[in-house]
C-alpha cells in the first residue's frame, strides 16, 4: 500500500495549529475593531499589522516563494475563525489568497508545457 509522506499529510488535529491557534487567539482583537470596520468599510491597519505577524497573508504562497503553504484544512479553518469574528474579515483574507491559490499549481502546469521555468525564473 503506498504511504502519503508525513510532510504531506494532513494534521489530526487542525486546531492545535500554530496559525489556527492565532486566529482563534485574534477573534477578541477581531470583535474589538468591529464597530471601525462597518464603519470605514476596511481593516485597520492594527488588525492587517496582526495578520502579517500571524503569517495569514503568506499560508497560500509557496514555500519556495517564502511563503507558508499550508494544507488546505489549515488554511480554510484560519479563514472560518477569523470570519466568526467579523464576516468581512474572513472574506478578506480569502479574496487576498485567492492568486496565490491559483498559483500553488501554476509553476507545475507550466513545467509541463514550457519546461522548467524555475530555472529560468531563479526559484
Amino acid at each position: 500500500m503506498r504511504q502519503i509522506a508525513e510532510d504531506k499529510q494532513l494534521p489530526a488535529d487542525i486546531d492545535a495549529q500554530p496559525l489556527v491557534r492565532a486566529a482563534a487567539a485574534l477573534q477578541p482583537a477581531i470583535r474589538d475593531h468591529l464597530d471601525e470596520i462597518n464603519r470605514e468599510q476596511r481593516l485597520p491597519k492594527a488588525l492587517v499589522e496582526k495578520f502579517h505577524a500571524a503569517g495569514f497573508y503568506n499560508m497560500t504562497i509557496p514555500r519556495e516563494l517564502g511563503g507558508l503553504q499550508v494544507d488546505p484544512l489549515t488554511y480554510l479553518r484560519v479563514v472560518e475563525l477569523l470570519a466568526e469574528a467579523a464576516g468581512s474579515v474572513g472574506w478578506n483574507l480569502c479574496n487576498n489568497s485567492i492568486a496565490q491559490l491559483v498559483t500553488l499549481g501554476l509553476l507545475n502546469h507550466i513545467d509541463d508545457h514550457y519546461g522548467s521555468i524555475r530555472k529560468t525564473a531563479g526559484i
